[in-house]
Order: C-alpha cells, then sequence, then structure tokens
C-alpha cells in the first residue's frame, strides 16, 4: 500500500519587505519555504503597492513553499500581515 499524503499546515507572513511562506506538518517538522520581496512603487508620499500585486507575492511565496513537499495535503493556512497597514 502507498504511503499516503503528508498532512501539512502552511503559514504565510505578508511584510514590508518579503512576503514569506513555511510549511510544517501537523508534528512542527518544517518541510519548505518561499518568499518574495514585496513590491512597493515609491510616490511623492512614501510608497505604495497594488493589492493585487502583494497578493500574487504571497501567493508565489507559499507555492514555492509547497513546491518543497509534492503531494502533501495543505489542511490549514494562517496569515499574518503588516501589523501598521
Amino acid at each position: 500500500m502507498a504511503n499516503p499524503a503528508p498532512e501539512l499546515l502552511l503559514g504565510i507572513d505578508v511584510g514590508t519587505t518579503w512576503s514569506k511562506a513555511a510549511v510544517v506538518t501537523l508534528d512542527g517538522i518544517e518541510r519548505g519555504h518561499g518568499r518574495r520581496r514585496t513590491d512597493w512603487t515609491e510616490v511623492r508620499t512614501g510608497a505604495e503597492i497594488d493589492p493585487d500585486r502583494l497578493a500574487a507575492g504571497a501567493l508565489d511565496a507559499a507555492r514555492a513553499a509547497l513546491e518543497a513537499v509534492p503531494g502533501g495535503r495543505v489542511l490549514g493556512i494562517g496569515v499574518t500581515s503588516m501589523a501598521e497597514t
């Protein structure tokens, strides 16, 4: 009988510099990581980001982390983001 797909948890941190993601097993063993730079646009008053670009960066980081664990089954996703935003 084949081994079942590992059960996984995915964590995503959408930050001001990077969007980062980690995949862990249910017992807390880290299996994969990914990150993508947060793509800000400089404007006269500071910086801004299109929400679609922000989401795309987070999804790219998650995709990179998940690629390290082919065939896994994600049971839950947790997301944290910039507190000041």
